[in-house]
């Protein structure tokens, strides 16, 4: 008598043939794990990577199977054409990084990296982006000019330069993370970030008006007048700062902001 057979465990591959993920389960309703195969670089021969998502939603480990299928792709595109473009440094910065960032992290990363697809064309070579191009970004940005396609993510009209800044911040982070991948070859995927050291836009601080030393003894008699035991006198002595700073007023003249 034959023993039955052990079903088969679920498996599955995602993504191109030479830069596929394979997700799969180790046991009968177990989580999910990711393989793929990761170049070879430098001395390092080519091997598997393995990836335990811990979770047994499908959907959302067939995402993470072509994200990393996607950044797989990219670098190997990358390394046949010898130069990264922003699809490519866009998709390996999902893949390693932004999708496995908390909460909102991963969705709020995907409407960046679409905005600036739209912005610089996903072909685009990025060692030709330069402080102009990120300047001129600025501006559409500011201006609301700057329309994502599909109707997936919708820009605000009105948005402010901290928001400007986290979009820049965003594909600044990219660019460094493709410094640090490496090819087949051993060269790296970037040999510098094209942006580096550009100045984000910051909103304007808001100057807050400091009284002067005049000032505050001016209120410190008025209340010793309305207050005979003299109790807001120590409350104001108390107030954080505010009987030091106008000691400074009175020696280096008067302040109007700090």
């Amino acid at each position: 008598m034959t023993s039955p057979r052990k079903p088969k465990l679920f498996s599955v591959q995602v993504g191109a043939e030479g830069a596929h993920v394979t997700l799969y389960v180790r046991r009968e309703n177990g989580p999910y794990w990711l393989r793929w195969h990761v170049p070879a670089t430098g001395s390092r021969k080519k091997h598997w990577a393995y990836k335990a998502l811990k979770h047994t939603d499908l959907n959302i480990a067939m995402a993470t199977a072509r994200q990393i299928a996607a950044a797989l792709l990219s670098s190997t595109l990358a390394e046949a054409r010898g130069r990264a473009t922003v699809a490519d440094v866009l998709a390996i910065y999902a893949a390693d990084v932004a999708a496995h960032q908390k909460g909102d992290g991963p969705k709020e990363c995907k409407r960046r990296a679409a905005l600036w697809t739209a912005f610089l064309d996903g072909a685009r070579f990025v060692d030709t982006i330069d402080f102009p191009t990120i300047d001129r970004f600025v501006r559409e940005r500011r201006a609301g000019r700057i329309t994502i396609p599909g109707g997936k993510y919708t820009l605000k009209a009105e948005v402010t330069n901290r928001a400007i800044g986290a979009d820049i911040e965003y594909l600044r982070a990219a660019l460094n993370h493709a410094t640090r991948v490496t090819r087949s070859s051993g060269a790296r995927l970037l040999d510098r970030n094209p942006i580096h050291g550009y100045q984000l836009p910051k909103n304007k601080v808001q100057n807050r008006p400091v009284a002067s030393y005049d000032r505050y003894l001016a209120v410190v008699k008025h209340a010793d007048r309305i207050d005979p035991q003299r109790l807001f006198r120590g409350f104001m002595g108390s107030l954080k700062g505010w009987a030091g700073v106008c000691r400074r007023s009175a020696r280096y003249g008067p302040l109007t902001s700090i």
